[in-house]
């Protein structure tokens, strides 16, 4: 019982109630909780995925209508296309180099009057988790499109929303789970540390989504915790307990009527 009343967030207050408000905006709009609960919780596994294009821009094809199915949005067909672009190297000395996987911007949706369009890179064709997480998010952006009521404020709101969205679709695992990367590459020219970041939430505020996906949907840790890096499962953990020890927050996410649609 001490523990019980010992839970605290892993996020600072004042991100925390940026959450709940986005958490509320997006039940409010997309169906509430009832809503939400339709959505799958989608795991990194062939099961999930059962692609048979052996690669290239047909794979990434079959990967977009796998996830737009399991979002049960299959309404939206955007045109979807591969864009280029490279990240390049960061230069640490004559032999180490600092080389981020992944730009920020591995996908774009955009729109000119009723023709809409997704690309992403592709080098994701060689980064599985990293594809469906850029293509989920930038499905949910085409989702949020029409939604009229202003997003709550703040610096990247637009960006944060969206990637909530993709935890409400069922695609926070992706998301998590490429949030932040950093490790070691050796080559015959060179050799140093690589870093990606997919998502604009950080790896506390992905913990938090989940854990309120799951709260939501009567899920638990147990769903997600073999899919995720142990420490992403850790804050997820931390973050159910400090739901259930402040039931008011779930309460109030359960009362939302969502809008007509």
């Amino acid at each position: 019982m001490v523990g019980f009343f010992r839970a605290k967030s892993v996020l600072d207050p004042e991100v925390e109630a940026w959450h709940i408000e986005a958490w509320s905006w997006l039940l409010r709009n997309l169906g509430g909780v009832e809503d939400l609960k339709l959505s799958p919780l989608v795991r990194p596994s062939r099961e999930w995925f059962p692609v048979s294009q052996p690669g290239g821009h047909a794979l990434a094809r079959e990967y977009f209508d796998i996830i737009r199915r399991h979002a049960n949005l299959e309404h939206l067909n955007p045109d979807f296309r591969p864009k280029g672009g490279d990240p390049g190297q960061l230069s640490l000395g004559s032999i180490a180099t600092l080389r981020p996987l992944q730009a920020r911007a591995a996908g774009v949706y955009s729109r000119q009057g009723n023709a809409a369009a997704i690309t992403y890179a592709p080098n994701l064709l060689s980064d599985f988790r990293g594809l469906v997480a850029t293509l989920a998010h930038e499905l949910a952006h085409m989702m949020l499109d029409g939604v009229a009521e202003p997003r709550p404020p703040g610096d990247d709101a637009e960006e944060l929303l969206t990637d909530i969205a993709v935890i409400y679709l069922g695609f926070g695992i992706f998301g998590a789970q490429t949030a932040f990367r950093f490790g070691q590459f050796q080559s015959v020219e060179s050799q140093g540390w690589q870093t990606s970041r997919l998502g604009y939430l950080t790896e506390a505020e992905w913990a938090f989504g989940l854990s309120v996906f799951l709260a939501l949907t009567g899920r638990g840790v147990a769903d997600v915790s073999p899919w995720v890096k142990p420490e992403i499962a850790a804050k997820v953990k931390r973050s159910m307990a400090y739901l259930n020890a402040k039931p008011n927050i779930v309460q109030q996410w359960r009362a939302i009527e969502p809008r007509p649609q």
